[in-house]
């Protein structure tokens, strides 16, 4: 499989730091962001931990074949599980951080994964932050937001027209550090030569749009070129928050 990836992350223009952390390890086939949740107290340092919590625990499991990390679980595949269980692990890393030190009591950060093994993509995501698909032109939102916004969308508690005006419409329901029991949204697919996969914070897609989105993706740039692309285009929209992004060519 030939497989080219690029990450960046940038502060944007009116935060002072950068919450968000990146993780761009080819040699594990295993990308994510983490947004550190605005307002929580020091999100860097929990977007920091859930990715260097990642990879160290799938960097030490990937070659136990036998499953037992974060229990068995006979609907997940190897890969599936390892990367479930290495969500978890990052998650209990930051509530044990926090039960520690009360400095940290209250950070929470979002993240989302992209895990490859040689024929399957596997995708887990907690919170906002999202994954994209571009396959033969036609962009495909992989995530689902963890948002207030979307809870009333799906129980029917305002209407699809009233969600533009929405008050709290960016405020989290999910988050690694928020519950004793976190809930893993994962799912896996096939992938195919020349899908290019994009994993973004909110800095990036509430500014940007979908459609916006999409061209720059299918421009015949290489993956840095179209990075920069996506970024200078949140920057011109106002870069209101910070700003991740990795792309991953199949």
């Amino acid at each position: 499989m030939s497989l080219k990836s690029y990450g960046f992350t940038h502060k944007g223009l009116i935060r002072d730091n950068n919450e968000d952390s990146i993780l761009v390890e080819n040699d594990l086939k295993l990308y994510a962001v983490a947004d550190g949740v605005g307002g929580a107290r020091y999100g860097e340092v929990a977007s920091c931990l859930a990715v260097e919590t990642l990879k160290g625990h799938i960097q030490t499991n990937i070659g136990n074949e036998k499953r037992t990390v974060g229990g068995q679980n006979p609907e997940l595949s190897r890969h599936g599980e390892l990367l479930v269980s290495a969500v978890k692990e990052s998650h209990y890393s930051i509530v044990s951080k926090a039960n520690k030190e009360k400095k940290f009591a209250g950070m929470m950060t979002t993240v989302a994964v992209v895990f490859l093994d040689d024929e399957k993509i596997h995708i887990a995501h907690i919170g906002d932050s999202r994954v994209y698909l571009l396959r033969e032109k036609e962009l495909l939102q992989q995530t689902k937001d963890h948002t207030l916004l979307n809870y009333q969308l799906d129980n029917n508690l305002i209407k699809e027209e009233d969600a533009s005006s929405f008050p709290a419409k960016n405020a989290i329901t999910h988050a690694l550090g928020m519950e004793d029991e976190l809930f893993v949204e994962y799912r896996k697919k096939k992938f195919y030569k020349d899908d290019i996969y994009l994993i973004a914070t909110d800095g990036l897609t509430d500014i940007v749009t979908d459609e916006e989105i999409k061209s720059i993706l299918a421009e015949n740039d290489g993956l840095e070129e179209k990075t920069h692309r996506l970024f200078e285009k949140a920057m011109e929209q106002g870069g209101k928050d910070n700003i991740s992004i990795i792309l991953i060519q199949t």
